[in-house]
């Protein structure tokens, strides 16, 4: 094992020495002016003149769960007192080591946070002048005298901190030994990355350091609390060339991974070329804005202290910092790695959706939230951190009637939770109808908007995907700014399939599936019978919303039909049918294949998946583990043109499947029992993966993997008189399904119902959790509405097509209303109603994901107007 490190340690080395004579040429040579992504680096004294003074920082008034520490100081001097006395106070009121550094010098701040983490001590700004000076500070020699510092390091140059700081300290009564300096010619961070004694790893990731743009404060700020985490050198560099002196650096201590902050306009991807053509691994936190950025690096972070026992089950925690100011936290991130809290950005007037959504679920959580801000009230006021209502989003198509043309017309209108409409004029389009007049559609909408409307949010909510008037183009419109971009395809035009798109998981791509007219998708089966008429299979296709650029991802002559993506975004799941354009029809049988992003390439699963559309996510049927590890399905075992089908769980990483009924099935050897003659419907996991939801004939079943053992969650009920049934979710217990009942088929008898049921084992039925509104239907074998659970399972949304999206709370069995979102509910007698208008079922779809609640319905109608 020694000799294979040494070995690999030189190797390692000779790549980086390699890499570092490249980069000095690199360095020479002309290039794009590049410029940083942002350019606030004009010094901690920004924060000075917009903070309102305050003694101290001192919690608020817990209120709704959310408890707020304020640290709002006259200057960034007692700011970063402040700061340090909380980190003196979590260890008893004492501080044995201390790092001071200059307020002038913010990249010299920013790169001293690991360094103090790995001490155990809080970082202090120092006046220019230095302790013995008429700007000195008494302030600041109080705080050392009264933390009880006895060892101290000096951050900078002896001209930015003078060498007569000393004889202060020694008058406190520290050793000259006790006192050091690190410095070194420029402020890139390499001194004092040196002094940090074991850089850490992360994760299987290996050891790892941070570069930063050198003039970004808000991307160096960002990730400080990641880089004291760990703590992971931070390093600066300017955005089109790495120093020289950084890749010695990282050769000499063998870094495995690298974390790059901020787009290619802030670090050029010729940096990123030279990190990893050293064989070092490259993870680039580029958001759309600096905020975005700072939500990246809070993701990271919350992953690295994922195992972090001292993290393990503490509250919620967050520190938040103007996004005008971030500078303000230049030395919070110490404190906020000890407090396991990441850092995120904020406008005044509005937090971020995810921060919003957050904070709401939080207000109701029996388990107080902790918010740390570095502003005073006027940069990020009290009542923002306060959300009385989860955020949403709602889209459709409005339609109308041109005055001028005559024309009827729709175009999108996004709805948030205070009623505030915004349209974008660019959607404006001729509406695809029949009729002639609006009035005629009001008569009988479902007659005149029959064509599929597909509207898919990201879910961030910041991007909308929807197909054009006539379903043949794709688009993708930005909802922050407007802009609206046509999905295309090198010199191809797209015969869109009628599948919902698909997001990935970091909102970054949407995968879709569409018919080219290319040689190699030609059916030949199809057209060897039918000469004159050639058919053209279905692909599957990434689209980049980040560069607009679109990927074929399948080449081959069968219809590949979009699925699910995995958890970490890095697969997807799509369908093969060999044999029928459309999948029609419970005994049609697909093959299920993966596509790995990374290898870019497409490996089967099992060749005889059922074929059914999942309504609630727009695509055929099957599911991943909470982790990605596993996929499981339906399909038929015999690989036969039958109605039988089998519950089967495959490994993503090597394709092998298992199958796990009958085998497991208590009641599937009854041959009494109808399930023969229906399907399985796989429902879903528990949030832990440990059990696996599914549905026969009358029965609903689940697969304990730690036990290997089925068993029935449902006394068998026959199929006529069972009610529908729908996974919802899971209690917080991570235990209890939920599942959503209704009576609306045509062969159910008695007055419709709607409620939310628990299924357990111990009680073998299922148990009413709360009752809901039955839905009004002017058909017997339909109710339409639509339900989503919050992520922390402890609320819902409901939403039907006249009446708005009510926000409510799972408690005690009962329905606490919090709030009626009536995005396109009457008002007042003088307001027209509106309603959702899909063609088929008049539902909007509801998701709540980690931006709140978001909704999508084809088209918004008014009653008149």
């Amino acid at each position: 094992m020694g000799v294979r490190g040494d070995r690999t340690r030189i190797l390692r080395q000779q790549r980086w020495l390699l890499v570092g004579m490249a980069c000095l040429v690199v360095s020479l040579l002309p290039l794009p002016a590049v410029g940083a992504a942002e350019h606030s680096a004009a010094g901690a004294d920004d924060s000075a003149s917009d903070a309102e003074p305050q003694s101290e920082a001192a919690p608020d008034d817990s209120v709704g769960g959310v408890e707020v520490v304020r640290y709002a100081s006259s200057d960034q001097y007692e700011l970063s007192l402040a700061v340090a006395q909380a980190l003196a106070d979590a260890d008893g009121g004492t501080s044995e080591r201390v790092v001071l550094v200059s307020g002038e010098s913010w990249a010299d701040a920013v790169t001293t946070g690991p360094l103090a983490a790995s001490l155990g001590a809080p970082v202090v700004l120092v006046p220019p002048g230095g302790l013995q000076t008429a700007t000195a500070r008494p302030d600041l020699v109080e705080f050392l005298r009264s933390s009880g510092v006895r060892r101290v390091v000096i951050v900078g140059s002896p001209d930015v901190l003078p060498n007569h700081e000393p004889s202060v300290l020694f008058g406190l009564g520290m050793l000259p030994r006790n006192i050091e300096r690190v410095h070194g010619d420029d402020p890139i961070g390499i001194a004092v990355a040196e002094r940090i004694d074991a850089p850490a790893e992360l994760g299987e990731l290996g050891r790892t350091a941070i570069i930063a743009n050198d003039q970004s404060v808000a991307d160096s700020v960002a990730v400080g609390p990641l880089a004291a985490a760990g703590p992971f050198p931070l390093l600066l560099t300017a955005p089109d060339a790495l120093d020289a002196r950084i890749v010695e650096y990282l050769a000499d201590q063998e870094f495995e991974h690298v974390v790059l902050v901020g787009g290619t306009a802030a670090i050029a991807p010729t940096v990123q070329e030279v990190i990893e053509a050293a064989g070092a691994t490259v993870t680039r936190l580029a958001g759309r804005d600096r905020r975005d950025t700072a939500r990246l690096a809070a993701d990271l972070f919350k992953q690295h202290i994922a195992d972090d026992s001292a993290c393990e089950g503490s509250p919620i925690r967050i520190g938040l910092a103007p996004a005008q100011h971030p500078e303000q936290a230049l030395t919070a991130g110490p404190l906020l790695a000890r407090r396991c809290a990441p850092l995120r950005y904020t406008e005044p007037d509005q937090l971020s959706a995810d921060l919003h959504n957050t904070l709401y679920l939080a207000s109701h959580r029996p388990e107080v939230a902790h918010v740390a801000t570095f502003a005073a009230e006027d940069q990020i006021p009290d009542d923002i951190l306060e959300p009385a209502v989860p955020p949403t989003k709602f889209a459709a198509f409005q339609v109308h009637s041109n005055p001028e043309t005559g024309d009827l017309e729709a175009e999108l209108v996004i709805i948030n939770e205070d009623g505030q409409r915004r349209t974008y004029e660019n959607t404006r389009e001729i509406l695809f109808t029949t009729a002639k007049r609006l009035s005629t559609i009001r008569a009988a909408p479902r007659r005149f908007l029959t064509m599929p409307r597909h509207l898919s949010w990201s879910p961030d909510g910041t991007r909308l995907a929807y197909f054009g008037p006539q379903a043949d183009v794709l688009y993708v419109l930005d909802t922050q700014n407007g802009d609206l971009h046509q999905v295309e395809f090198a010199d191809y035009e797209f015969d869109l399939m009628p599948i919902q798109p698909q997001w990935s998981p970091d909102s970054s791509k949407l995968a879709f599936s569409a018919t080219i007219e290319d040689k190699q998708t030609l059916d030949r089966n199809w057209a060897s019978v039918w000469s004159d008429v050639l058919r053209f299979t279905s692909e599957l296709f990434i689209y980049d919303a980040d560069s607009n650029r679109t990927v074929r991802a399948t080449m081959d002559a069968k219809d590949d039909l979009v699925g699910a993506w995995s958890p970490d975004g890095t697969k997807i799941l799509h369908f093969g049918n060999p044999s029928n354009r459309y999948c029609v029809g419970n005994n049609q049988w697909l093959g299920l294949f993966v596509y790995d992003l990374a290898l870019a390439e497409s490996r089967p699963i099992y060749s005889s998946v059922q074929c059914f559309l999942d309504t609630d996510t727009g695509v055929y049927r099957s599911v991943w583990s909470p982790d990605g590890t596993r996929i499981a399905f339906a399909a038929n075992p015999l690989h036969e043109d039958s109605w039988q089908n089998e519950l089967f769980v495959a490994d993503a990483a090597d394709s092998e499947a298992t199958q796990l009924s009958p085998e497991n099935c208590p009641l599937c050897d009854d041959k009494r029992h109808p399930r023969y003659d229906g399907i399985i419907w796989v429902h879903g996991w528990s949030p832990d993966g440990k059990k696996l939801l599914y549905g026969t004939s009358g029965l609903q079943m689940v697969h304990d993997f730690t036990l290997n053992l089925a068993e029935a969650l449902t006394p068998y009920i026959p199929y006529l008189e069972a009610p529908r049934q729908d996974l919802l979710g899971w209690l917080p217990d991570d235990e209890t399904p939920l599942f959503v009942q209704d009576n609306c088929l045509a062969y159910t008898r008695g007055d419709r119902y709607l409620r939310i049921a628990r299924l357990t084992s111990d009680d073998s039925a299922s148990v009413t959790v709360l009752d809901l509104p039955p839905p009004e239907a002017d058909e017997p074998h339909y109710c339409r509405f639509s339900i989503a659970q919050s992520t922390d399972r402890r609320h819902i949304a409901v939403s039907y097509p006249d009446s708005g999206i009510e926000i409510s709370k799972l408690s005690d069995r009962q329905l606490s209303k919090l709030v009626t979102f009536a995005t396109y509910a009457q008002r007042d007698e003088s307001t027209p109603s509106e309603s959702c208008i899909s063609g088929y079922s008049d539902a909007p779809t509801l998701d709540w994901g980690e931006a709140g609640v978001l909704g999508s319905c084809p088209y918004l109608l008014s009653s008149h107007g």
